[in-house]
């Protein structure tokens, strides 16, 4: 299937998804919650290129941030020059995300080191003046 929305990209199983992301972070016990997220990147990837927009809710501590960022991965995998957007309600947590959860989430949790996946050196932040 080729997406209107995303040309370049196209659906991942989550076979195959796997072959990139561990998204149990290498840490036992975690392997049937890595599972899930691992199918709702797949699922949220899927939406994005047949939907051309897709929205993640769960409760806190459910791993909304590695699935967002699974998704990310997934999509500049197949798409290195991909450019994406990320919003943070404030500058303590874009701070936290840029810091952590990003270096986190690729140390952790990316099996594959072919620089698709880029960490916070690649990135440029900027923080919006509120209206």
């Amino acid at each position: 299937m080729i997406s209107a929305v995303f040309p370049k990209q196209r659906l991942w199983s989550p076979e195959a998804a796997a072959t990139l992301l561990d998204m149990s972070g290498k840490l036992p016990g975690f392997e049937n919650i890595g599972e899930q997220q691992l199918k709702a990147a797949v699922a949220l990837h899927r939406m994005l290129l047949t939907q051309g927009c897709a929205y993640l809710a769960d409760e806190v501590g459910m791993g909304k941030t590695y699935v967002a960022l699974a998704v990310v991965a997934l999509l500049r995998h197949q798409q290195p020059s991909l450019r994406v957007l990320y919003l943070a309600p404030s500058q303590n947590v874009l701070r936290k995300w840029y810091a952590r959860e990003l270096p986190a989430f690729i140390r952790n949790n990316v099996r594959q080191s072919d620089m698709r996946v880029q960490g916070p050196s690649a990135f440029r932040y900027t923080q919006v003046p509120p209206a």
